[in-house]
């Protein structure tokens, strides 16, 4: 065709329109309003006895739960950030102060007399934070795929990072004051493997988002 202007014409009337993407603060609450029912209704299934906020050191805890939904609410942000170009988000320069805040606030809720290893307890946060997080990171993902990545491993990481934290904040709700150094590595153990969920269950839907 060597009208390039028809051509061009044609090409318009083909292409659809194109829709702009919600802003970051619109998608990270269209996020909570889904993740933070599904999360929560998922916890109480499991059936866990409710924190005792009477209790000596429910301050610390109350300290914790805050620290963590920061954290998880500027990753989750941080995930969204990473699809636009050139857009700065929330660097590990912030995290890892609140993240060292976080767990030196853990280890001063010890007791001074360390309480007997309770493997059962601290297997059972270990599967309660993965089963409230597990159907968090579908919804993060499918929050994901409506814009195309640029980093999706980065982006997937970010959102498990993130999604790990809310489900921290949630089994403060649920879990005894004092604990353990064991019951402690295992929180932390369940946030590495639901970072780690995040990203294999991710990589497959988010990459083929990529290539569109």
């Amino acid at each position: 065709m060597k009208d390039h202007n028809l051509l061009i014409a044609q090409l318009s009337r083909s292409v659809p329109p194109v829709r702009r993407a919600p802003g970051i603060n619109q998608r990270l609450a269209g996020w909570l309003a889904i993740a933070l029912p599904v999360g929560t209704g998922t916890g109480l299934l499991l059936n866990r006895a409710l924190t005792d906020w009477t209790a000596t050191g429910a301050g610390w805890t109350a300290l914790q739960s805050l620290l963590s939904f920061l954290l998880g609410i500027l990753a989750i942000r941080a995930a969204f950030g990473l699809s636009i170009a050139g857009r700065r988000v929330t660097g590990w320069r912030l995290f890892l102060p609140l993240t060292t805040l976080w767990l030196v606030s853990s280890l001063l809720q010890m007791p001074a007399s360390p309480l007997p290893v309770n493997l059962a307890e601290g297997t059972g946060c270990y599967l309660f934070l993965l089963g409230v997080a597990t159907p968090m990171s579908l919804v993060m993902i499918a929050s994901l795929r409506r814009t195309p990545l640029l980093c999706p491993l980065r982006s997937l990481a970010m959102a498990g990072f993130g999604v790990a934290w809310i489900a921290v904040t949630l089994l403060a709700f649920c879990h005894p004051i004092h604990f353990h150094l064991h019951d402690l590595l295992m929180h932390l153990a369940a946030c590495v493997t639901i970072v780690l969920l995040t990203m294999a269950l991710g990589k497959r839907f988010v990459a083929l988002n990529v290539g569109r």
